[in-house]
């Protein structure tokens, strides 16, 4: 006898990581052979289940004939698990069964005996944009990762999926074939890597707290020490952050997971977020599993595993430390991203808002840059008296003149301009603040020597104010003072190697390369930042400058292309009036980017 399925049965709602895994050309296989390839096909998704989606906390929700659906606790392990099965696939000797995947943080409507919901679609168009061998990410999943830790990332742009009303942002992954650190062997250069504090601004960061990793192996000495060094480190590493707020090593000291429950110790530190871990030591390696807890509720936002040998928790650069730290700081950033999703702004914290805000000012797009200024107005307007959202606003503000989505360009120029005065009336010594007046400076009034003036008086409040080295290398690059150009921007670049914004980093270094005549290098670091953001025009403008100048004129041209799809408007004469002045460089790259096809405009060269 068959079961009846229940169609009355309650559906539950969740919101959880997906994982399609799809076999490519399944009907050519079996047109082929029946009976030979279904087999194969069978003995493939029982190999992955058994070897991969395990190890990685996956669980099987739904067999789809030639695919899989799984859900995961976490983009990271579903990530994770996507590249372990294209590895594995690789080694096959003989004719391979490839695999495309899509990966989703999605909304899930289930029963018992099914799962629904527009997400779980979405999911299925997503792995139809990957190529055999490929794994596809939708942003919201994307957001959730780290860049150099989890994969190498590339950003796909807007992607128009079959049955889907809006088009969809996608990002392709990679394994790392070998971590990029363009600003190795910089020396800090005021002599010291330790950050100021910004006690004022201390409302706008939420609060994590991290437990001392406890030993899995309580009668062992080296897992003791090793757990105790674990979290020395990660309270170092993450304290230097300038999104969140962690409580020092004091306050925690005290409390024992042995002797309290978790909800007990979440409510004693009342933080926002909450570390526990464990770590053992065995046959030289480490090995670290902990969870990020949210403190309102103790509801698990991370949850992972990672490995390293002893040796690298003694390294000054810990690439175990700096992974926790970066997957915990990606998770507490991606969980407040999808608060800011489905609250509204009165029931949103702060700190939400201005992370949102800067998560979403720093991808470019034009659709969400109207809800950007609502989330910093509303921060502005609950806060009135924090330099950080007037600072923002104004860079709100900038950005619009710069994109050129300004309907009143001279309008948005003054409001950017007293906004960023009034976050240096009410905290003059804020170095976001000074960075962000002379940004206007820079971008808007064309007077270099004022705005690197605000920007080294922000690195004298805060030497380690990663926006400042950049935008200050940038005017250096601009007045070709190639060597402080070099410097300022690579260790800007030093200072943020896991920030959400690296390519905005890379595409300003890029930008102050070309000003130092290092087209080569422009052109590579343009070509990362290009590889994160696809959307962003400046660094296509960059690019094509660099590559005319080194006479590529063919990739020039189809630079110059590619830019006017992301910016039909773009011209030289628009490139000329962004530039503070038409000095015989700024001519130079003006004749370059002609030359490369780009339309004069309203003035040409003259």
């Amino acid at each position: 006898m068959t079961t009846e399925p229940d169609f009355d049965a309650d559906l539950r709602v969740e919101t959880t990581t997906i994982m399609f895994a799809d076999v490519v050309e399944s009907v050519r296989l079996i047109e082929q052979d029946e009976l030979a390839n279904v087999a194969r096909i069978r003995q493939r998704l029982k190999r992955l289940c058994n070897l991969f989606v395990s190890a990685h906390c996956g669980e099987v929700i739904e067999r789809r004939g030639d695919g899989l659906l799984v859900k995961f606790p976490c983009v990271a392990n579903a990530t994770a698990c996507a590249l372990r099965i294209h590895a594995d696939n690789r080694q096959e000797k003989h004719e391979r069964i490839e695999m495309r995947i899509g990966i989703h943080l999605a909304r899930v409507l289930s029963d018992a005996t099914a799962h629904y919901g527009r997400d779980m679609s979405l999911c299925a168009r997503l792995t139809a944009l990957a190529r055999p061998g490929q794994t596809v990410l939708s942003s919201e999943a994307r957001d959730q990762i780290v860049p150099g830790i989890d994969a190498d990332i590339e950003d796909l742009g807007e992607c128009f999926l079959k049955h889907v009303a809006e088009p969809v942002r996608a990002f392709r992954i990679s394994e790392l074939i070998q971590p990029t650190n363009s600003s190795a062997g910089v020396a800090p250069i005021d002599g010291t890597a330790e950050p100021i504090v910004r006690g004022p601004n201390a409302e706008l960061r939420p609060v994590v707290a991290l437990l001392r990793f406890q030993s899995a192996l309580s009668a062992d000495a080296s897992s003791v020490t090793a757990a105790s060094l674990l979290h020395d480190q990660l309270v170092n590493r993450l304290g230097r952050s300038a999104s969140v707020s962690v409580i020092s090593t004091l306050s925690t000291a005290g409390l024992d997971l042995s002797r309290h429950s978790e909800a007990q110790v979440v409510a004693a530190l009342r933080a926002d977020y909450v570390v526990i871990g464990e770590l053992s030591v065995r046959d030289g390696r480490c090995v670290a599993s902990y969870r990020v807890l949210r403190g309102r509720d103790c509801v698990a936002v991370l949850t992972d595993l990672t490995t390293a040998p002893v040796q690298d928790l003694l390294a000054e650069d810990s690439e175990l430390v700096g992974g926790i730290a970066a997957h915990v700081g990606s998770a507490v950033l991606a969980h407040e991203l999808r608060s800011a999703s489905v609250m509204p702004l009165p029931n949103l914290a702060s700190y939400t808002l201005l992370l949102t805000a800067l998560s979403m000012l720093h991808r470019f797009a034009r659709r969400d840059f109207a809800k950007v200024e609502s989330l910093l107005s509303e921060l502005r307007d609950r806060l009135p008296r924090s330099s950080l959202a007037l600072a923002w606003l104004a860079r709100w503000h900038v950005f619009r003149v710069v994109q050129g989505w300004s309907l009143d360009p001279t309008h948005d120029a003054r409001v950017a301009l007293s906004l960023s005065q009034r976050a240096l009336d009410i905290n003059g010594n804020c170095s976001v603040a000074l960075t962000m007046r002379g940004s206007v400076a820079r971008s808007l009034e064309r007077d270099f020597d004022s705005a690197q003036r605000y920007f080294q008086s922000a690195l004298t409040a805060n030497p380690n104010e990663p926006l400042a080295w950049l935008f200050k290398g940038t005017v250096h690059g601009l007045r070709g003072e190639g060597g402080h150009a070099t410097e300022a921007t690579r260790y800007a670049m030093r200072l943020s190697p896991l920030d959400p914004m690296r390519f905005y980093y890379e595409s300003l270094s890029a930008t102050a390369a070309t000003g130092s005549r290092r087209f080569a290098d422009a052109i590579v670091l343009a070509k990362r930042a290009l590889k994160a953001n696809v959307t962003h025009a400046s660094t296509y403008r960059t690019m094509a400058i660099s590559q005319a100048m080194l006479g590529q004129m063919v990739e020039a041209r189809e630079t110059i292309e590619r830019l006017l799809v992301i910016e039909p408007t773009a011209t030289v004469s628009g490139f000329l009036d962004r530039v503070s002045e038409r000095s015989s460089l700024n001519l130079e790259f003006a004749s370059a980017l002609a030359a490369a096809g780009l339309p004069l405009g309203r003035t040409g060269l003259s």
